[in-house]
Formats: structure tokens, C-alpha cells, sequence
């Protein structure tokens, strides 16, 4: 069976995301991992100016144990709403302390991993995606797939997805991806370019791409060009007309997401996405 990693640091957000996470094993047949990663006690030293002692660092960590079984008890009930008999998923609970990116890295290989899913603190998806700590650490670290869910998601069903492309090859690899989970959502798969107006740089890429993209078979698979200057504005629009329940993309350290952030205006459309958002690795395995 296929593996969910579920990171929760037991806030709201995390929670919600967490029932997500459980609405996408039952419908993948794929066992959920519960994970808390918790400061080291030299960490909690630093972090509390000496404060902390060692008693305080064991009830941490007990109460990271316990938050996390807490939280499996209650997926187990929705697990099994959604999931046949003869493939309920199995639920596992972690927890560990040290560093996050660390401990991802060690539980991705150790449990095999195929995606991650956690929430965003506070604010949009896209948000976390570029500017909060703990998403960035997690992408910065991940070799697999990840889905970070905004506050108060509640998504019954999977119906359109909408790719994002620049016409790189590792856009190909979370195509892939995506049509392994169309197969069984059978969601309308939308791939998007957005290029300036008078933008003809890529055409061999495109075309390389392009043609390469003839060539799947899945049946709901469309492909659209838009011309504009306010790339993610027009993402952002384009997911709200058609009702998009998902947007996904490959995140490079320079790529054009990247770029935009340099734009005001772009950051404040960013702001604006309210749907979940799955991240690529350009490093996927």
C-alpha cells in the first residue's frame, strides 16, 4: 500500500488538514502516518534563554505522544466511513524530537513515504507555500509530493485540477503524478501556461512539452495557454471560474513562481488563493 505522511503541530488548521489527509488514504487504499516533530531539549535551552528543564522537555514529549494517538482515534473514525472493509487503512503515530527537515528526511525514507500533507498556520496555502517557515522547511527537505491545505478546507470530492507549467522537464515527473491520482478521482486535468504577450522565448520547450504531453492517455487532460502579465492573478481567477478544488505545480529554487515574488502585486494575489495547493519537488522521486 501507498503512504500518507500527516505532519501536525495540533493546531486547528493542522487538524483540518489532517482530515483531508484521511479523506485521501481511504480513497487511495493508502496507510496514514501521523507525525509531531518537537524541539530538542538543548533547543528548548536555547529557544527559553535556560529556563527549561528536563522534566519540562518529558512532559513535551509525552504530550506530543499523546496529542498525536488523540488525533489517530479520531481519523480512525473517518477512515472508516470512507474506506471499504478489506481496505481500511492502517494508522501509524510518530513522534520525535530535533529538527524538522531532519526528522522529514529520516521518516520519508524510513516509512516510504508517497506524500505529504499538512496545513497552514495561519493565511492562504500559496502563503505558507513561499513564506512560512515550516512549509518552506518541509519542501526545502522533501523528495515526495506536498499538499498544504488552508484553514477551513472542505472538499468532498476531487474534480478539476489545475497544473501550472513553465515547460520543465521535472513538470512531466507531477504529471505523472497527477494522472496516477486521476485514475481514481477521475478529476478534469487542466495544464496552464500563462506567458507575456509577445513572449516567444520557449517555443522549443513548448513544443518538446507539448508534444510529449500528446502522448498520455488520460482521458480528461486539457492544455491552455494564457496570455497576460499578472501570472498568478490570472491562475487565481482561472481556479475560481472553473471551480478548481486543487492547484498544483513544481516549485524550483529559481523558477518563475520564485521571480513573481518580487512583485507587489503578484504577492497580494497570492494572498488570495483559498484552495489547497500541491508542491512538486523538482527533486521528485
Amino acid at each position: 500500500m501507498k503512504n500518507i505522511l500527516i505532519l501536525t503541530d495540533f493546531s486547528e488548521n493542522a487538524a483540518g488538514a489532517a482530515t483531508f489527509g484521511a479523506y485521501l488514504g481511504s480513497k487511495l487504499h493508502a496507510n496514514i502516518v501521523i507525525f509531531n516533530s518537537y524541539l530538542k531539549f538543548s533547543e528548548a535551552l536555547s529557544y527559553a534563554g535556560g529556563s527549561w528543564v528536563a522534566d519540562d522537555v518529558l512532559r513535551w514529549r509525552e504530550e506530543s505522544k499523546l496529542h498525536v494517538n488523540q488525533l489517530a482515534e479520531s481519523l480512525e473514525q473517518l477512515v472508516a466511513l470512507h474506506a471499504a472493509a478489506t481496505e481500511k487503512p492502517m494508522i501509524h503515530c510518530h513522534s520525535a524530537e530535533g529538527n524538522l527537515g531532519d526528522n522529514l528526511v529520516d521518516i520519508i525514507k524510513e516509512k516510504n513515504i508517497d506524500l505529504i500533507v499538512m496545513g497552514a498556520r495561519t493565511g492562504t496555502a500559496i502563503e505558507h507555500v513561499f513564506w512560512g517557515s515550516d512549509t518552506a522547511t518541509v519542501i526545502q527537505h522533501s523528495t515526495r509530493p506536498v499538499l498544504v491545505v488552508p484553514a477551513k478546507t472542505d472538499i468532498q470530492n476531487i474534480t478539476k485540477v489545475v497544473f501550472a507549467t513553465d515547460f520543465e522537464d521535472a513538470d512531466k515527473k507531477a504529471l505523472q503524478y497527477l494522472e496516477g491520482l486521476g485514475e481514481i478521482f477521475h478529476f478534469k486535468l487542466e495544464i496552464i501556461h500563462i506567458t507575456p504577450p509577445g513572449d516567444d522565448n520557449k517555443d522549443e520547450k513548448k513544443s518538446t512539452f507539448t508534444h510529449w504531453l500528446s502522448q498520455l492517455e488520460y482521458p480528461y487532460i486539457t492544455y491552455k495557454e494564457i496570455s497576460g502579465t499578472d501570472v498568478v492573478e490570472k491562475l487565481n481567477s482561472l481556479c475560481t471560474t472553473t471551480n478548481s478544488e486543487l492547484l498544483a505545480m513544481v516549485h524550483h529554487q529559481h523558477s518563475f513562481f520564485v521571480r513573481l515574488l518580487h512583485e507587489s502585486t503578484t504577492k497580494r494575489a497570492l494572498l488570495n488563493q483559498k484552495i489547497p495547493i500541491m508542491v512538486f519537488p523538482s527533486s521528485l522521486e
